[in-house]
């Protein structure tokens, strides 16, 4: 008697939030979105190393600069850096302030390393590189720049399925009330 009292008094609000089917559905497409192109700068930057040809990546970087489209898309996608950055911090902070599991707390953990690794990763590392090799071209900086987008690649790749589980794990979370759950 006293554990289904105790059932039905669970403050949901003491929980973190669930993951919903529109957050995975949102993070997956946004993941899909920067992966692909994370892919087609990490394979160029392959073709350039292998075919000795750096010249060919300082074209691309002229490109996407110039590019009407592309480079106003680009802009636009940036808007996604702060809403991650606020949504990975208040996940860090809930950890201290909301119950969840541990598997929720060690994922919500990954991801925020993630988030931040790769936003390290292509402001610090990536992007100077791009404007070193825009203005000389060198099989060195080709290779350095290989080498960063090979852990954007990663990155994206753990961000991707971190999203996927996420989810499960909330779905599988037995010790999340019901209630907050259909929440």
């Amino acid at each position: 008697m006293s554990t289904v009292k105790r059932i039905n008094d669970v403050d949901v609000n003491q929980y973190k939030n669930p993951f919903s089917t529109s957050q995975l559905i949102i993070g997956l497409f946004i993941g899909t979105y920067f992966l692909t192109v994370e892919l087609i700068d990490f394979s160029l930057t392959m073709y350039v190393l292998r075919e000795k040809k750096p010249e060919l990546y300082q074209e691309y970087i002229m490109f996407k600069s110039q590019a009407s489209i592309w480079k106003w898309w680009q802009l636009c996608t940036m808007i996604v850096l702060p809403l991650s950055m606020i949504d990975a911090l208040r996940d860090l902070i809930h950890m201290f302030t909301k119950k969840a599991s541990i598997r929720r707390n060690v994922i919500d953990i990954l991801k925020a390393i993630q988030f931040f690794g790769i936003v390290y990763t292509m402001f610090v590392c990536v992007m100077p590189l791009e404007s070193h090799l825009a203005e000389k071209p060198s099989k060195h900086l080709a290779r350095d720049l290989n080498f960063y987008h090979s852990f954007a690649f990663g990155f994206n790749i753990l961000g991707w399925l971190l999203t996927l589980l996420r989810y499960y794990d909330w779905k599988n979370d037995k010790q999340i009330p019901s209630e907050k759950k259909t929440q």
